[in-house]
């Protein structure tokens, strides 16, 4: 799958038909065999412009048959700039670059016609963005292994798989799980569903009454809350599927919950090392 710059496709074809239009309209108000351009023509330039962007287009989009027809454009754009050069162009030149550019836009329009187009709206496009890719710096830093299954989640929300990204989700956030389970006193070996049930109960009973602990280890549990209906017994065993919704806050709260725990973590250098005092 691809991403295409439709807006920048269809600009530089319509710019090459109102180019072409300028140039027959020119070659119309004369019988002569040989048509004079000046050398800086912009209505030239212009089009050589929008023939390189279609060229350079349609063999990124992987459009092989537009992509021939659009090299014969410029192939013919340049042999009328090679006549400019000497001085008057040949009529005959000015129809084989009509016939091309032409040509070009009757392919397109069949190729593309051949290949389903999704569009997406604002909303699902921005998972699609860079910044998507990521749940931030710090995460990619305390969690690397994690970055393949959050991108992947931001595809799935932008493409509707609500249930795949939840999967991708919950891969996403095992690494912060057992590093957080690990801190607060669950054993690496603990059964993985009895670490999703204990860390709530752990993290609420993290440092003392008001204290900057508990205050994360409170925001950290909320999040942990909303997102841990979401995992095994449930998306990774295939019991249930989710929607638009559910999706959507899972998403947002794996992010702050793995935001939390990272940016925790790499304030901690011992945090691997110690574990964390929790009130009895």
């Amino acid at each position: 799958m691809r991403r295409i710059d439709v807006a920048n496709l269809i600009t530089a074809m319509a710019n090459i038909a109102t180019a072409i239009g300028k140039i027959m309209d020119a070659a119309d108000q004369t019988r002569d065999e040989y048509l004079v351009f000046g050398r800086t023509d912009r209505v030239l330039g212009f089009l050589a412009g929008s023939i390189t962007h279609a060229m350079k287009a349609t063999e990124r989009f992987g459009l092989p048959h537009s992509h021939a027809s659009a090299k014969r454009c410029n192939a013919a754009m340049a042999t009328l700039a090679s006549h400019m050069q000497r001085g008057p162009v040949p009529r005959h030149s000015v129809s084989d670059l009509t016939s091309q550019c032409n040509q070009l836009a009757h392919t397109l329009a069949d190729e593309l016609e051949s290949r389903t187009v999704l569009m997406l709206d604002d909303e699902s496009s921005r998972y699609l963005e860079e910044n998507a890719a990521s749940f931030g710096a710090d995460v990619d830093q305390a969690f690397p292994a994690s970055t393949r299954d959050i991108r992947d989640a931001g595809r799935c929300m932008a493409y509707g798989l609500w249930t795949a990204s939840v999967m991708h989700l919950m891969r996403a956030c095992e690494a912060a799980i057992k590093s957080l389970g690990a801190k607060y006193g669950l054993s690496p070996n603990t059964d993985w569903n009895n670490v999703v049930q204990q860390l709530p109960g752990r993290l609420e009973r993290v440092g003392g009454k008001n204290s900057p602990e508990r205050t994360w280890a409170v925001e950290t549990g909320m999040h942990f809350n909303f997102i841990r209906d979401g995992f095994r017994n449930h998306a990774m065993h295939g019991s249930r599927y989710f929607g638009e919704e559910e999706a959507r806050s899972i998403y947002t709260n794996t992010r702050a919950f793995m935001r939390q725990v990272a940016k925790k973590m790499i304030l901690d250098p011992d945090w691997q090392e110690s574990d964390a005092a929790i009130d009895a």
